[in-house]
């Protein structure tokens, strides 16, 4: 039996390769288990393994569990990962490649001369340097963590005004305001070979807050065919070869504006918010799969499928203020096109308007034919749902 080693996992991970029938290591923080989690792995080392101290114990875990090509799906392990790759493997690339994609000044001086050089950016470390992004950029830019993740902390800067407001205590990136539709990008790569398996078209809150933050997702035959589509995959294809992308999962993401592709940001791992599951749902690509034979050392079949359907998750949008109860997902959930619906436990919770991805909602998952939208039937299964409020009457 063939081992696999995660670094950070969760139940859907593990249970994954547990039914692929693979021997299973963990590292694991201790904040992090779960009763499941142990059960479903063979053996679990319990550390914080984000702390570069405690790289020799994981190492001579990894050793010995025989897992030499350990995975993470979360951003917090990406750069440990990149750390035992280069000490397991007597390389150096494994960390410069995870830094490459975590850290947005890094990714963005690699794209330096190529056609992807098309989004002006400063690098921010002190407080004048906000004034030199202004005079270089221009208003409206965009002031984004340099290290950041799950959209937090993005500020769009319109005037002088707002500038002198600004206080940044971690280190930023200021870039180029791009207008335009967002997408991301869903690949695989093996051997440096690249394959595109899905573009997803972004939808964002509304609102003054908000609107950096993920409504939701769709993978659909319109965005995923056509010229638009032969130049997001091109751009992609660039981006990672330039980015030096071998193997593995990645996730980009992307504006167009007047034809032209704009790389945002890339993660060497799964897209969050659903997306791996509206891949699978969408062309039966199963991009967890995929890692997780490539890092056990078996075969992979990275071919493209045409997309059988259009799939999409759709993060609900409540009004602001005392909740008292949700009525309807019952019923919402035997819709024969809901595939999953998710809220938190949410009784007698005060809901405030999202900040960030963390900070949502609840959500829905859902299929459409081809030929129809499937965010807008996502939407009627949210206006399905009955929200009552604390100060409702009735």
């Amino acid at each position: 039996m063939k081992s696999i080693a995660f670094i950070g996992a969760s139940e859907a991970h593990l249970d994954r390769a547990r039914a692929l029938g693979y021997r299973i290591h963990l590292v694991q923080q201790a904040k992090n288990i779960s009763t499941r989690l142990l059960a479903l792995a063979d053996d679990a080392l319990l550390c914080d393994y984000e702390d570069p101290t405690n790289d020799a114990k994981v190492l001579a875990y990894l050793r010995a569990s025989d897992a030499l090509r350990p995975i993470c799906f979360k951003d917090e392990g990406l750069l440990p990962i990149g750390r035992y790759m280069d000490q397991l493997h007597g390389s150096t690339s494994y960390s410069a490649l995870a830094q490459a994609f975590t850290d947005k000044v890094k990714m963005r001086e690699l794209l330096a001369g190529t056609a992807l050089d098309n989004v002006a950016f400063q690098a921010i470390a002190h407080p004048h340097d906000l004034t030199l992004a202004a005079r270089r950029l221009g208003f409206p830019f965009i002031a984004k963590p340099r290290f950041g993740v799950g959209s937090q902390g993005i500020k769009l800067v319109r005037t002088a005004g707002e500038l002198e407001q600004l206080q940044l205590d971690d280190p930023y990136i200021a870039e180029q305001y791009i207008d335009g539709e967002e997408f991301s990008v869903e690949s695989f790569s093996d051997g440096g070979r690249h394959t595109i398996h899905a573009i997803t078209h972004k939808l964002l809150f509304p609102g003054n807050g908000s609107q950096f933050v993920e409504r939701g997702h769709q993978i659909s035959l319109d965005y995923n065919s056509g010229e638009q589509a032969q130049g997001i995959h091109a751009a992609v294809q660039l981006f990672l070869d330039r980015i030096g992308m071998r193997d593995g999962v990645s996730h980009t993401e992307l504006k167009v504006c007047n034809g032209q592709v704009h790389i945002i940001e890339s993660h060497n791992r799964a897209g969050g918010d659903s997306i791996p599951n509206l891949v699978l749902l969408s062309t039966g690509v199963d991009l967890f799969e995929l890692q997780i034979r490539q890092a056990a050392g078996d075969a992979v079949d990275t071919e493209a499928r045409p997309l059988r359907c259009n799939a999409g998750v759709l993060f609900f949008d409540f009004k602001p203020g005392q909740m008292r109860y949700i009525a309807g997902v019952e019923r919402a959930l035997l819709h024969p096109q809901v595939k999953n619906l998710y809220l938190p436990k949410m009784n007698g919770a005060e809901l405030k308007q999202p900040r960030s991805s963390f900070s949502r909602n609840g959500y829905v998952v859902g299929t459409a034919p081809t030929d129809s939208s499937v965010i807008a039937l996502l939407q009627g299964v949210e206006s399905s749902l009955l929200v009552r409020y604390e100060d409702t009457k009735n």
